[in-house]
């Protein structure tokens, strides 16, 4: 007696309890009752349609088949018309037999409760009318009164895959909720276990296995998930057979299929399971014609993207359901099941930091350089994990380039001075920034260029002293400060003149004597770049009589002139035209 005290007590009270356990611990929300009946803490038989708990205190094979008040009279009996689904009509062990139930004699009243009561073989019902039904071994039914023949419902079972050929199908009925049963009649070609009929693959049908796009196969938030989906331990699948995955939420990817085995197809309708991942996107593998998958072999593929803000530790566990898909399409149990791997739950995205480097560059000439450093904790970390802009500390931002984990910028300055260089770097995959606190950028002036020149002058000598060129092409007039030395003791400022490639140096200056001076000009720009360049200059005068003359084409520096003789429109080249044969070299008005 005790022994049965404790079996009821299991049934009745342990049994919805781990119910509810394994569906809080598949991280399944408490709706998922929402599609099932709601549970009996009695352990007694629910009817689908009321909930009405229903005593089986009786269930045992009945001597008396007396109808009880909800029966309008005379006594009742019940017949079931089996066939397996498939095509074939018959049924094996491991395989799913349907079943018409008809009152074959009798009367029911409005509101009857039958009950049917599996018997053998071995196995549990997955249907009545089309829901779940609580208690595996029973289904009950609600009608609405009538006399014999009359259809009563439909019921699915799975027969187990250890039931044994020839065994009958043998179930009880009752049409009242204190009636006794009585044995039902079974025919059809599903009524002995044969060896026909689908196989059914045992939940949860398939495993997983996720990895992630990091090196070491772990996944962060804001990265996708790659996961296997393959057939699992004693689970295969034959051609039309669909399996279909959803996961938490509507993070599916996309759905890939194995070519020539199997087709892959992303569910978009939102679906609740059977209160599984409500509002979930699903990916379904169809095995195509022709093909078998066997236990181990790869179904599919899915993707998953995971949402940014997704906790550390968080676990996708999935719904899996399995069809066979044909004509006559049956489902096996709704199974859940938890995916294996480094990418089956988000991982801690190791933190990176970002430095910056000081770096020199030149007014108006372009820097291209290292600007910074990125530092990541993770091992099996890439570069191309991240982006990474400069600010130039001049009011400008570039994007950058990674050179391995360097970080490399290219940018002109157009004045000197000192800049405060910042390095900001994104993670694709978190859309999380890091910025670096500054490093300078010291930017020199660009170097000046003078060159002098040799001047013949009259005094006072106005005009062009020198040039000068400045390495920065942005340079103007106004940002340079010019002294002349003019070699007789005396100095004063010059001006710069564009001059198409650089800059004259333009003065005037009046000397006391005639004679050779070395004339020095100093030029500075405003950054404090300064160039220095010495003109010889030769002052010289006109006298008021007579002149000994040479051609201006004889001029040059190291010639010979020829002063005076007969010869000398022949000695001297004259820019103006040739000479009058009868010149000699003396002019009284030069």
């Amino acid at each position: 007696m005790g022994g049965l005290i404790a079996e009821v007590y299991v049934k009745r009270v342990i049994v919805p309890i781990l119910s509810i356990a394994v569906l809080t611990l598949a991280g399944l929300p408490m709706s998922a009752w929402a599609d099932t009946v709601a549970a009996d803490t009695t352990g007694a038989p629910v009817d689908i349609t009321t909930a009405a708990p229903v005593d089986t205190t009786t269930a045992a094979p009945p001597t008396d088949s007396t109808v009880g008040p909800a029966t309008a009279g005379g006594s009742l009996a019940f017949s079931k018309f089996c066939q397996g689904v498939g095509g074939t009509g018959t049924v094996g062990p491991g395989s799913i037999d349907r079943c018409a139930i008809n009152l074959s004699q009798g009367t029911l009243s409005q509101g009857a409760l039958v009950t049917i009561v599996l018997q053998s073989p071995q196995g549990s019902i997955t249907d009545c009318n089309g829901f779940r039904p609580v208690n595996p071994s029973q289904c009950s039914f609600s009608v609405g009164g009538g006399t014999a023949p009359m259809s009563i419902g439909s019921e699915t079972f799975t027969i187990s895959p250890t039931a044994r050929q020839n065994t009958p199908v043998m179930q009880l009925a009752r049409g009242c909720a204190s009636c006794s049963y009585t044995q039902i009649a079974v025919s059809g070609p599903g009524s002995v276990v044969g060896s026909g009929g689908p196989i059914v693959p045992p939940p949860p049908y398939v495993t997983k296995f996720c990895s992630g796009p990091n090196n070491d196969g772990t996944v962060y938030q804001g990265q996708r998930d790659s996961c296997t989906v393959s057939a699992g331990i004693g689970d295969t699948f034959h051609a039309g057979n669909r399996v279909t995955v959803t996961p938490p939420r509507e993070a599916v990817a996309g759905c890939l299929g194995v070519p020539g085995i199997t087709s892959a197809t992303e569910n978009f309708e939102r679906k609740t399971i059977l209160g599984y991942f409500s509002n979930g996107i699903s990916c379904s593998f169809t095995v195509l014609a022709g093909a078998t998958v066997t236990p181990g072999q790869m179904v599919g593929t899915e993707l998953i993207n995971v949402p940014l803000g997704t906790p550390v530790g968080t676990a996708f566990p999935q719904g899996v359901s399995w069809c066979s898909d044909a004509s006559n399409a049956i489902c096996g149990p709704l199974a859940g099941i938890q995916p294996t791997g480094p990418g089956a739950i988000v991982s801690i995205d190791p933190p990176f930091t970002v430095s910056g480097n000081a770096i020199s560059a030149t007014e108006g000439q372009a820097f291209n350089g290292t600007v910074g450093a990125i530092s990541d904790a993770d091992p099996g970390a890439s570069p191309s994990e991240y982006v990474a802009d400069i600010g130039w500390g001049d009011g400008t931002q570039t994007q950058a380039r990674l050179d391995g984990w360097s970080v490399v910028g290219s940018h002109t300055y157009l004045e000197e001075g000192t800049y405060n260089v910042t390095v900001s770097v994104t993670d694709r995959d978190q859309d999380h920034t890091i910025r670096s606190d500054g490093s300078p950028a010291t930017v020199g002036d660009a170097p000046l260029t003078a060159q002098g020149r040799p001047i013949n002058t009259t005094d006072p000598f106005t005009g062009s002293l020198a040039t000068f060129s400045d390495a920065d092409p942005n340079g103007e007039a106004a940002d340079y400060t010019l002294t002349v030395d003019w070699g007789d003791g005396t100095t004063s400022p010059a001006t710069a003149s564009p001059n198409g490639t650089g800059f004259d140096v333009t003065a005037m200056h009046a000397y006391s004597e005639l004679g050779p001076y070395s004339v020095r000009v100093h030029v500075c720009d405003a950054g404090g770049a300064c160039a220095d360049a010495t003109s010889n200059v030769l002052v010289f005068a006109y006298t008021t009589g007579g002149n000994f003359v040479i051609g201006d084409g004889n001029a040059a520096s190291g010639s010979t002139p020829t002063l005076w003789g007969a010869q000398w429109a022949d000695a001297n080249a004259v820019s103006g035209g040739a000479a009058a044969a009868d010149f000699k070299g003396f002019a009284d008005n030069p």
